[in-house]
């Protein structure tokens, strides 16, 4: 194979995965913007939680959100993720950090689950997911 065979083979694989992770979620309403740390408390001290507490996050991206939560405020965490990718991710650092007995995460459509464990719902999508979602 000459080098620009394999130039070309490179540019289509990066662009593949670009639409993978960009372009495709934003058709379902759930591009990705990770909330920072500090939002995360800020949110999670504002609705005055309590430990065992079921907390659902709705496009859990990376799983940081639902991590904070079982780790620092003893929740049990809930999260759905479209983005394939994303969800094998956040199961990884769900394993990592030593929260799979408290959190895990499903791949799917969250217009297609039932939230009535929740105690607490975490929502950070666009505003169109959300009229969606209600």
């Amino acid at each position: 194979m000459n080098p620009t065979t394999s130039f070309l083979i490179l540019i289509l694989l990066l662009t593949l995965l670009l639409a993978w992770v960009v372009i495709i979620p934003v058709f379902f309403g759930a591009p990705w913007h990770p909330a920072s740390s500090r939002a995360i408390r800020r949110i999670l001290d504002f609705c005055e939680t309590k430990p065992g507490e079921t907390i659902y996050d709705l496009g859990s991206g990376d799983g940081r959100v639902l991590i904070t939560a079982a780790r620092e405020y003893g929740l049990v965490g809930v999260g759905i993720e479209i983005d394939p990718l994303k969800a094998w991710i956040s199961r990884l650092r769900i394993r990592w950090t030593g929260m799979a007995d408290r959190v895990r995460v499903f791949r799917g459509n969250v217009y297609n689950h039932d939230f009535s464990e929740a105690d607490i719902l975490f929502i950070y999508l666009s505003h169109s997911a959300v009229d969606h979602l209600f």
